[in-house]
């Protein structure tokens, strides 16, 4: 192991104990961040992305089949319709049946993982915003922004012959009863991180000062949805574009979920990278659209 991933994993040692013994002394704000998550999680993260996760894993190896040649469009449209972390879960199987190569796996798993249409339209459109035509130019302007880096990443990271993937053949679609256990797995990760995440962020807001922006912004560092969920406190406009850069960073809660679908066996340095700048472009394309929002 370098030296900068001792350092690295020593902060964050140092920083798990001395949350540790904060939430020691203060138990009582564990319990109402826990009880907050999960009722997150129940109200918002499984009814706008469960069934979506079962239906895209019982089709999406039918699709990938079939439209094998443009598998980065298919995955990023997929990602977008299906939601965290469908894409870089249909990125670790096909790279572990020798589809894909690793740069080619690492480029894909970096664009194609995305809030869902479903949480970006219904969710942070209609619910937060209060105005379903800003949903669908947050959604069509996260899709621009994947395509835009999958294109940037594609030409400075694959040599030519990455660029080119093989057809898929044989992937076929999965039973019902496999795509719920396997999908019920998926939501209990998602669901850990969600809860976990919402209490971290809680705690680190707790020493920052009591404004809107800064409590959404701390909490959608973490979790991003409960970040985007203090924004209808706000003005329309300053709400419409920290829900942009919100969706566009997605939060360490998603960055975790990433990680724990590839498995240790793809690298996310590209991913983290992507929502980086997407965080950016996301807010200067809402800065750009807030006027045609509401």
């Amino acid at each position: 192991m370098s030296e900068y991933k001792k350092a690295c994993r020593m902060l964050i040692d140092f920083a798990a104990l001395l949350m540790f013994i904060y939430l020691l002394i203060r138990p009582s704000e564990v319990g109402k961040s826990v009880e907050s998550g999960i009722s997150f999680c129940i109200r918002v993260i499984i009814p706008s992305l469960f069934v979506f996760l079962v239906l895209s894993r019982m089709f999406m190896g039918g699709v990938l089949s079939v439209f094998g040649k443009s598998l980065p469009i298919t995955l990023i449209i997929g990602g977008i319709l299906c939601g965290f972390p469908v894409g870089a879960k249909i990125v670790r199987q096909l790279y572990e049946k020798n589809l894909l190569t690793k740069k080619q796996s690492e480029v894909l798993v970096s664009c194609s993982d995305n809030a869902s249409a479903s949480f970006i339209i219904s969710f942070a459109g209609a619910n937060i915003l209060g105005s379903v035509k800003a949903g669908f130019l947050l959604l069509i302007g996260k899709f621009i922004v994947s395509l835009i880096w999958y294109c940037f990443a594609s030409r400075t990271y694959l040599d030519e012959e990455e660029r080119h993937f093989a057809p898929l053949r044989g992937l076929g679609s999965v039973s019902l009863s496999e795509a719920v256990k396997d999908s019920a797995r998926t939501m209990a990760d998602i669901c850990a991180c969600v809860i976990f995440f919402m209490c971290v962020g809680e705690v680190v807001k707790s020493f920052l000062p009591d404004y809107e922006l800064v409590r959404s912004a701390v909490r959608g560092f973490f979790e991003f949805s409960g970040g985007i969920e203090l924004c209808r406190y706000m003005k329309p406009g300053t709400g419409y574009i920290i829900t942009a850069m919100l969706l566009g960073w997605s939060g360490m809660c998603v960055h975790m979920q990433v990680s724990i679908a590839v498995g240790g066996k793809i690298s996310i340095r590209l991913y983290l990278i992507n929502k980086i700048i997407e965080c950016l472009l996301m807010g200067v394309f809402a800065v750009l659209t807030k006027t045609l929002a509401f």
